[in-house]
């Protein structure tokens, strides 16, 4: 509005939900050949890091900014969707998640509430039961889908799931062998297990008690190249 450019502020959007989209979507399109393979390993990390940033970003700046290994590649996505806008930003409803990292430590955290406290043994969720609590906390309507549980163990890839790569450097996830719980939650077929450790249990926490990646803030914004008016009441 013309108030808004007399008094130097714009109106601004976060559009973090946007980049996690867009980046889920622009890595599932990708072939996995030795060409793509590593691009598509880096917009999958740049989705993880997004999602897990606890500050809004308005633009490409932002993101640079405030999200460490965006690189060139990043910067390229998130640039195009910024004009194309082919995702909304707004987040999506409670208790539902547009990224694979929210909705991986989300369902790991509700499965170590489950957890029967008298159970014997380490607290390590089978990959089977992981992946199926994960995608049911999916929004409705995502970039990308996981892959079906078939597909994971056969190492075909799948955005959303190779965000657990990216967990688990950070600390926020371990990932384990135990036969014996896969056999006891039905999956024969595997001996992969995960555990939530520490850290990841408060950014768990944090998102369901805050949003996906959604704290307060404001929805304006002072353009730092804008002059200042100083209004005096006489």
């Amino acid at each position: 509005s013309n108030t808004e450019r007399l008094y130097g502020l714009m109106a601004h959007e976060d559009v973090r939900h946007l980049y996690i989209r867009g980046l889920q979507q622009r890595a599932s399109l990708l072939s996995l050949t030795e060409h793509e393979n590593p691009r598509f390993r880096h917009l999958s990390n740049c989705a993880t890091r997004i999602a897990l940033c606890k500050k809004p970003l308005y633009n490409v700046q932002d993101a640079r900014r405030l999200v460490d290994f965006v690189g060139e590649v990043g910067e390229e996505v998130l640039a195009s969707l910024d004009g194309s806008r082919p995702f909304p930003t707004r987040p999506p409803p409670v208790g539902r998640y547009s990224s694979a990292t929210a909705c991986l430590l989300v369902a790991l955290n509700q499965w170590l509430q489950d957890r029967d406290p008298a159970a014997k043994g380490k607290p390590y969720c089978p990959q089977m039961t992981l992946l199926s609590r994960a995608r049911a906390l999916l929004e409705d309507l995502p970039s990308c889908k996981f892959l079906q549980y078939e597909q994971v163990t056969d190492r075909k890839y799948c955005p959303m799931w190779q965000q657990l790569v990216t967990l688990q450097a950070l600390g926020l996830i371990k990932k384990r062998a135990s036969k014996k719980i896969c056999e006891e939650a039905g999956d024969l077929s595997s001996d992969v297990v995960f555990e939530l450790l520490l850290d990841g249990q408060t950014r768990a926490a944090e998102f369901v008690g805050g949003g996906e990646a959604r704290p307060p803030g404001a929805l304006r914004a002072h353009r730092s190249d804008a002059p200042v008016i100083v209004l005096v009441d006489r």
